[in-house]
């Protein structure tokens, strides 16, 4: 027996160290590894959160939130996606100053508008309490356009360790914020902005301090700025519309809800947005900035981009799995139980949204692929169907009067979308879905389970029930995981 046991241990150890070598596995797990812990932290304040703060109030500053979130992908004009590609370090350091040199004028425009029209804004998106804050979304936009181009100049440089700790410090930073403020300020809302912009600066110092001493020793010059704006000029034309459109398409649910719906129906939405969509987004942003940064590299070698594609598939398909099925099994009386009675009804959101947001979570690191092949005219017009997909869906439900219509619709139309579009990826990466799915079936047990569970209601009502159902879930899962063999030798 105990040789079996240091067998196992000696075939485990091996397993480890041969999954730890690949550097695509290393670094998507640095970055992943810091940003679950971050990720946890922003769940583990959630339940504190909805007992400061009511679902009016979350609905606000969602709203305020996704006008952020829609503009800083662009702030940029994606020439911050460009740094990783150039051979030479000058021109990846004059794409870093240009993005700057564009990102502030872009600010600059957008904080007049707030200035002269946020009274108006508010009115029409229903929140008439955000027109005296909307002045601080061109700040926030600052902080994440500033952080996305050098984390991609860190990225450049493989600093996967350094943007892991300013991704954990970003999600620790906005957690206490809140708290804190929630606590002092009574449950004003202001609490919730203030920590958003927290969020939005959090690391830019540090990694700033990182690419300082680079940028030194580069040469750096307005003619090479204008090269490189030439050389990549596909980045503002596609990536931008299509980083855009993809914002929208994800940020439009809240925008939407609470004009139609009001404030309260969107904070629902914004909690199931922050314990599931937010968490796992930062997960699927590290992968698919390790993978990005790899493939980047890989771009010419069509036997090692197809290994790449497959592991990181394998991956982005074993960590999202557990979370989407445990939700679609339990997630009403989760949310009820962790947030609050006056919250259950975002845990049936959540179970509505989950297969959507399970194969989005896999499907958009993997659009990656799509730009390290300069297959951009492909993102630009997939990326306008996500958003129109988004919008009929979400119309669908304004014209019954009904927000589970909506989500119904939303959710239904946009997983099919995302599973339709992913085999244009896996053909990016050289590789097609048979081979992914031969690959991830061991994975595919849990969620017989979950179903044959969510439908029998095993042991009825009650915590403890619960909980023996989402112990027989993970030992299934875990299993599963273990049989995944393929993976981990290849």
């Amino acid at each position: 027996m105990n040789s079996r046991l240091r067998t196992l241990r000696i075939r485990l150890a091996a397993i480890i160290r041969k999954v730890i070598a690949d550097p695509t596995v290393r670094g998507t797990l640095t970055l992943a590894g810091c940003t679950a812990l971050g990720a946890g932290l922003l769940i583990a304040a959630a339940p504190v959160l909805t007992r400061l703060f009511t679902p009016e109030n979350f609905g606000m500053v969602a709203v305020y939130v996704s006008i952020v979130s829609i503009a800083v992908p662009v702030g940029c004009l994606r020439y911050d996606l460009a740094i990783l590609l150039p051979e030479n370090d000058d021109d990846a350091a004059n794409l870093l100053v240009l993005s700057f040199l564009i990102l502030l004028p872009v600010c600059g425009l957008l904080a007049l508008l707030a200035w002269f029209w946020s009274k108006e804004i508010a009115v029409w998106l229903n929140t008439e309490r955000l027109a005296p804050y909307l002045w601080l979304a061109p700040i926030g936009i600052l902080g994440g356009g500033a952080y996305q181009a050098l984390s991609s100049w860190a990225l450049r440089k493989e600093e996967y360790g350094k943007i892991a700790r300013t991704r954990l410090g970003q999600n620790a930073g906005m957690a206490v914020t809140q708290i804190g403020l929630g606590v002092f300020l009574s449950g004003n809302p202001a609490g919730l902005l203030i920590g958003d912009l927290v969020s939005r600066f959090g690391g830019v110092w540090l990694l700033f301090r990182h690419a300082w001493p680079w940028l030194k020793a580069r040469k750096l010059s307005f003619r090479m700025m204008r090269a490189s704006a030439k050389r990549y000029a596909k980045f503002p034309l596609y990536s931008a519309p299509a980083s855009l459109l993809t914002a929208i398409s994800t940020q439009i649910p809240t925008i939407l809800l609470s004009r139609y719906f009001g404030p309260s129906i969107a904070g629902w939405y914004a909690l199931t947005y922050r314990v599931l969509r937010t968490p796992t987004a930062f997960l699927g942003q590290a992968a698919a900035q390790s993978l990005f940064a790899n493939a980047a590299r890989l771009s010419r070698d069509r036997e090692r981009l197809q290994q790449l594609t497959e592991r990181a598939t394998i991956v982005l398909i074993a960590v999202g799995l557990p979370v989407f099925a445990l939700v679609i099994q339990e997630g009403g009386e989760l949310f009820s139980r962790a947030f609050g009675p006056g919250w259950r009804e975002a845990g049936v959101y959540a179970q509505i949204l989950s297969p959507w947001l399970f194969v989005s979570f896999v499907s958009n690191p993997l659009s990656n692929l799509l730009t390290v092949r300069e297959w951009q005219g492909t993102t630009l017009l997939y990326s306008a169907l996500e958003c129109v997909t988004a919008v009929v869906g979400l119309m669908i439900g304004i014209a019954y009067h009904s927000d589970l219509i909506a989500l119904a619709a939303l959710g239904g139309g946009s997983c099919i979308f995302s599973l339709v579009t992913m085999n244009r990826f896996f053909k990016a990466g050289f590789t097609h879905a048979g081979r992914i799915l031969k690959q991830a079936a061991p994975l595919l047990v849990p969620l017989a389970l979950c179903a044959l569970l969510a439908e029998s209601r095993f042991g009825g009502g009650g915590i403890l029930p619960l909980v023996l159902r989402v112990l027989a879930f993970i030992i299934v899962y875990l299993l599963s995981l273990w049989k995944l063999r393929r993976f981990a030798s290849a």
